[in-house]
This record gives C-alpha cells, sequence and structure tokens, in this order.
C-alpha cells in the first residue's frame, strides 16, 4: 500500500517509510563477501580473514550505507507518484514501535515542498519607473569639474580674500587668555568655502588681504571631534601671510587634450566623450532605480508560503557575507558572536521574491537570450583596447558568466513588469540621480 504522506504546518509534510529487512540482509552479505575478498587483516592473506571479523570492523558501515539507499529508493518512489517537488534533503529518523514488525525497518521522513507561486495579475498593480536625461548644463557642469582640477593657485599681492582663494596665515587660539593643543601655527594653508575649517574661522578672513591681522571669537559644535573643545569659545588672533587666486585653464582645445592622447582631439570631441560617459551612467543608475523600484513592489506582491530550509540558507549566506565584509574591513573578531536571525527579515523576503521572480521568468520566457549575452558582452567589452580578447575570458569565466545572465534577466524582468502594470514615470534631475548636493 503507498505510504500516505501527511501535511503539517505550512510546507512541511511527513511520510513513514519502510525497508525490508530481509532485502537489508541479503544485501549487506553479499557486500560483505565482496569486501571481505579485499581487505587486508594482519595476521591473513589478502581475502582469507574470517568473515566475523571482517563483519566487526566493517559491518556497521556496511550495513548503514545500504538502508541509507534502501531509504532514499524508497523514499524517491513515493515523491515521484506524488509528484512533489521537493526543497533540500529529507530529515529521515528511525521509528521505535510498541509492537515492532521484525520484517521491516521502519523510518520517518519529515521535509518541505515548493509551494504553489501565485504570479499576480500586473495590469492592477502600480509601479514607479524612474526617468532622467543629461543635460548641456550637465556637461557644462562636469567640464568646470574638470577645470577645477586642472586649476593652479598663483598668489596676488593686495588679493581681497573670497571664497575659492587658498590663504596661508598663522594663528594663536586661546581659551580664557590660556593656549590650547593644536591651537596655534605659523603657517597654516586652506582653501577658503572647501570646509576645511569651521565656517566661523573661513568667514572671518573674507575680505582681508595679506599682511591684514585680525581677532575674531570661535565656538565649537557640541558634536566637535575633539571632545576637550566641544562647546567652548576660543579667540583667534590671525595674521593673513599669503592669498592665492584660483586660475582656471582656458576652455579650449589646448585644454581638451590635456584628457587625450590624439592630438586631433578638440572641446567639441571632449563634450561629446563627457555626453556620452553621463549617459552610460545615468542608464546604469536608472537600471538600479528601477530594479529596486519593482523589486518592492514583487516583495509586497507575495501571497504564498515560504520554505523555512531556503530561509535558513539564505540567513546563513548572509551572515557569512557580512561577516567576511567586517573582517575585510577592520579584522574585527566580534562578529562571530552574531546571530544568523538578524537576517530573518531579508532573508524570507529574498527568497521569496526570488521564487516569484523565477516562477515568471519561466512562464514567460525571460531568460536571457544568446544574442543579449553577446551584446551585453560586447557592450561592456567595447570601452576597451582588446575587446575580442576581454569577451572570450567573459564567456569562458563561468561565474563572470552566470553573474551577467542574472543582470539580464532582471533587466529583461523589469522591462516585462513597465508592459503590464500601471507604471507612474518619476522624472529625477541629474542631481538627484548622481547624489550630487
Amino acid at each position: 500500500m503507498q505510504p500516505v504522506i501527511e501535511s503539517l504546518s505550512g510546507l512541511k509534510r511527513r511520510v513513514v517509510l519502510e525497508v525490508s529487512v530481509a532485502n537489508v540482509e541479503n544485501k549487506f552479505q553479499k557486500q560483505l563477501k565482496d569486501i571481505a575478498k579485499k581487505t587486508k587483516i594482519p595476521g591473513f592473506r589478502p581475502g582469507k580473514a574470517p568473515i566475523k571479523m571482517v563483519e566487526s570492523s566493517h559491518g556497521f558501515s556496511i550495513r548503514q550505507d545500504i538502508i541509507s539507499s534502501e531509504l532514499s529508493d524508497v523514499f524517491e518512489k513515493i515523491i515521484k507518484s506524488e509528484n512533489l517537488n521537493i526543497v533540500g534533503i529529507p530529515n529521515i529518523v528511525p521509528i521505535t514501535k510498541s509492537t515492532e514488525n521484525n520484517n521491516v525497518l521502519t523510518f520517518e521522513a519529515t521535509f518541505e515542498i515548493y509551494p504553489e507561486v501565485v504570479i499576480p495579475d500586473f495590469a492592477n498593480v502600480d509601479v514607479v519607473r524612474y526617468v532622467s536625461e543629461v543635460k548641456d548644463k550637465d556637461v557644462d557642469k562636469t567640464i568646470d569639474f574638470l577645470r577645477q582640477q586642472k586649476s593652479s593657485f598663483v598668489s596676488k599681492k593686495g588679493k581681497v580674500i573670497s571664497k575659492g582663494d587658498k590663504v596661508t596665515l598663522s594663528f594663536l587660539g586661546t581659551i580664557k587668555g590660556k593656549p590650547f593643543q593644536g591651537g596655534n601655527s605659523d603657517s597654516f594653508s586652506f582653501v577658503v568655502g572647501n570646509g576645511q575649517l569651521l565656517s566661523e574661522f573661513e568667514d572671518a578672513v573674507l575680505g582681508m588681504v595679506d599682511n591684514d591681522e585680525k581677532v575674531f571669537n570661535v565656538t565649537f559644535p557640541d558634536n566637535y571631534q575633539d571632545k576637550t573643545l566641544s562647546g567652548k569659545t576660543a579667540e583667534f588672533s590671525i595674521k593673513i601671510i599669503d592669498v592665492c587666486e584660483n586660475i582656471l585653464p582656458e576652455l579650449n582645445d589646448e585644454f581638451a587634450k590635456l584628457f587625450s592622447h590624439d592630438k586631433s582631439f578638440n572641446i567639441e570631441m571632449l563634450r561629446q566623450e563627457i555626453l556620452d560617459s553621463l549617459k552610460r551612467d545615468i542608464d546604469f543608475r536608472l537600471k538600479n532605480r528601477n530594479k529596486k523600484s519593482v523589486m518592492n513592489v514583487l516583495s509586497n506582491l507575495i501571497s504564498f508560503d515560504i520554505p523555512e530550509v531556503l530561509i535558513e540558507d539564505e540567513k546563513n549566506n548572509m551572515l557569512n557575507k557580512f561577516k567576511n565584509h567586517i573582517k575585510s574591513k577592520n579584522g574585527a573578531d566580534n562578529v562571530e558572536n552574531i546571530s544568523p536571525d538578524l537576517f530573518s527579515e531579508e532573508a524570507k523576503n529574498r527568497v521569496g521574491i526570488g521564487l516569484l521572480v523565477s516562477e515568471l521568468s519561466n512562464k514567460n520566457n525571460l531568460l536571457p537570450t544568446d544574442e543579449q549575452i553577446n551584446e551585453y558582452f560586447e557592450s561592456v567589452a567595447k570601452n576597451y583596447q582588446d575587446s575580442e580578447k576581454l569577451i572570450k575570458q567573459y564567456l569562458s569565466d563561468k561565474k563572470h558568466y552566470s553573474d551577467s545572465k542574472m543582470l539580464i534577466l532582471e533587466d529583461n524582468l523589469v522591462n516585462y513588469i513597465f508592459s503590464l502594470a500601471n507604471v507612474t514615470d518619476e522624472v529625477l534631475s541629474f542631481e538627484d540621480l548622481m547624489g550630487i548636493q
């Protein structure tokens, strides 16, 4: 009679497995004889040791292997007949019965099955799609930044200090008339407006010129890094030694050539290169934003049970990655006491999304095609000199290949959801998308 599979809580199932004692014994005796022919035991020629002695040394492991194999066969037949898709490895333990049947060995197998993943009707789902574009002013800002990188400070006598100037001065700071550690210098330089010093100090030098002297007060904030100065007011006496103006290079073809080995490179070519680079960066960031937007929506649509064994595996994976990250940063050893339960909610969410994404991709043909994979590698490698060699390396690297397929699958999934759901476009400025203050 076919064993009955009991439903426990959620996705957990239980079934009783029976193994014929006669079958186990027959296989045991056969394997014991085969091993006895090959076993070397001190004092006996190979294959001549008494069977009882071979059984004494090898019998337990032989019998356990046979029972495990029999249980595996029985369990697999039951699962196939019931058409169940189980998660992980079943937990099989022997059952002790009050009235024992000496003809069979009885075991209990508990396991989890994969859930029936319900795909929602995306026509009733709202999702935000982020959009952005590069404008001429964004290219101009990037060029301004490049000019700042190539700028130089030139000493100017009589120059009135303004933001952006490099100032060299001497200073003496006192608190209640007494000097404090770090509160004096004969020659200290900083760029006004860069936030290197407290704003009260920087504001005090504005409008001064070389050789000017000044006395003013500065109150250190309560959260100042040097706790001995937190919240205290200091009096500073300063004298301007030198003022250097920040001179930007002229915006011309010579400036453009600073960023290329091409002698024909010009300012228009530089602008185009910057534009292309910003577009690639925006595209990358938009993909990440939109993927996160879609994944957040999918997370709220999970309506099925999630196998606990998968959650446990994900918790442990997350914990190991976290430990490795912390150790690589500061070599801390106290991470060993961190419990995987810290990651319970996130692990459950990740597994649920993974199951839903897998079902969506399989049922809607979202898996990456060879053409998509080749196009992806070509787009990544095109900015390198030997792009063909690099593509071959990508294709031969199993981990890189697998990671790339996952990225393409995610792109396909996002586009698929956007094609079905109620999409609201949210326009992001270049600054917001790039995180520029």
